[in-house]
């Protein structure tokens, strides 16, 4: 891949990470804790969590026992710290937000690498498998699924009564549809 399109990635990623802190600056501790049951199973901290742990897996990939610093990370999608702080408090996901910033402002210059990705994939069973990938593309789908979360927090934070940006949970590919004059509604995906 060619740097310039690792760097593209790394910011878009950057600008995801800026619309969750917007998201999270405009809400109440209470409104990040709480169900609205009646709708949703998961509050909005749930959903930052899970946001912030797929991240936590990209940026931080695990070393197989015996492999040399030179071989192929593991990004263990599996690893979940549900219960953690981060679900309840607002000002921790922030913090984590700005730090993965941080990382990837230092990354922007690391050429892509080869990575391997560790994904359950049936409900009815534990059964994970291990997918080659790359950063890049494991960072691209970093943040289509943290704006897929923005979205449904968007609408958790409406349902309590907030007003989140309307660009909350938008896809970089339907903003550019609506730059482009083609709708005059935000639309999903």
């Amino acid at each position: 891949m060619q740097q310039q399109s690792i760097r593209r990635v790394i910011q878009g990623n950057i600008e995801a990470m800026d619309q969750g802190i917007c998201l999270l600056n405009n809400l109440t501790d209470e409104q990040y804790v709480d169900v609205p049951h009646e709708y949703v199973s998961s509050s909005i901290g749930q959903h930052f969590r899970h946001i912030l742990d797929l991240y936590q897996a990209v940026l931080q990939p695990t070393r197989l026992c015996g492999l040399q610093a030179s071989q192929t990370p593991l990004l263990n999608y599996d690893h979940r710290r549900r219960g953690a702080s981060v679900e309840t408090c607002r000002t921790t996901a922030i913090d984590e937000m700005n730090a993965i910033k941080r990382q990837l402002k230092r990354r922007a210059s690391e050429p892509d690498r080869a990575v391997s990705v560790k994904t359950e994939v049936c409900l009815d069973n534990a059964r994970s498998v291990a997918l080659d990938s790359t950063l890049a593309r494991e960072l691209a789908f970093a943040s289509c699924h943290a704006t897929h979360h923005y979205a449904l927090a968007a609408v958790i934070a409406r349902l309590q009564g907030a007003e989140p940006d309307s660009a909350i949970g938008l896809a970089p590919a339907t903003a550019s549809h609506i730059r482009n004059g083609a709708c005059t509604k935000t639309v999903a995906g």
